[in-house]
């Protein structure tokens, strides 16, 4: 039930079980849950910090703001699609979303089925002139700086990417480039179909992989450790007999 395509998607859910569940539905669906919060505040921070490309808000949230609200705000602050959860669907809760021109609406209790419906039907109604791919065949790259100066670094040429400290090596064919960073910041601009974290230091191409062995895989000839929980994303992305 995985989807062609992979989105960066935010949560607001104060249940701590739901919202549980419901990384584990993006997750399964194939969608990077790039943060979870509980609190209508914290989710605008994140919305404004992280480059989210849609938002599941819960609207009865305990707090200043509830989910319609904090809809309201984030209008204001960035324009990112968005679908309302909520366990009531009475006629003045209906009025108060109408009222922020929701892309979607999904009523709890649900399944994936209705998570998968609700972002493919949010997906459709964005403008034409509007799109929320991670990476367009344009957007094959990207620009690191190191030691003052901008250099490009394409994306089919590295290899993996490395956490050393507050430092990232990031390795290509051709030599590597030593940039202040962090991972989670890389993996959000590098295409999600073509590269995976594999573990708490390491974020891998694809597309070089040339072996995989107990705990780890290989680029070339270089070993690159694999965490247990990341075991079964990599043998599912990989196309393996």
């Amino acid at each position: 039930m995985n989807n062609l395509s992979r989105y960066r998607i935010g949560i607001l859910e104060d249940d701590p079980m739901i919202a549980e569940s419901l990384e584990d539905i993006l997750e399964t669906l194939g969608h990077q849950v790039l943060f979870s919060v509980n609190n209508g505040p914290d989710l605008l921070k994140k919305a404004e910090e992280e480059e989210v490309e849609l938002l599941l808000l819960d609207i009865q949230v305990k707090g200043e703001l509830d989910g319609v609200e904090t809809a309201a705000r984030l209008s204001g602050i960035k324009e990112v699609p968005y679908v309302f959860t909520t366990a009531f669907a009475d006629d003045a809760t209906l009025k108060r979303v109408k009222q922020t021109a929701p892309y979607g609406y999904v009523i709890k209790p649900y399944g994936i089925r209705e998570i998968q419906a609700a972002i493919q039907v949010a997906l459709l109604k964005l403008p034409k002139n509007q799109s929320i791919s991670t990476t367009s065949k344009e957007e094959d790259h990207f620009f690191v700086k190191e030691e003052g100066r901008w250099i490009k670094v394409h994306f089919d040429a590295l290899l993996y990417i490395e956490a050393r400290g507050d430092y990232m090596l990031l390795r290509e064919k051709e030599g590597t480039h030593l940039v202040y960073s962090t991972l989670k910041k890389i993996l959000e601009r590098l295409p999600a179909r073509q590269f995976l974290q594999v573990h708490r230091s390491f974020i891998v191409n694809l597309d070089q992989v040339n072996g995989l062995e107990e705990q780890g895989l290989n680029i070339g000839t270089q070993h690159i450790p694999v965490s247990k929980s990341k075991e079964p994303e990599l043998m599912k992305r990989l196309n393996l007999l």
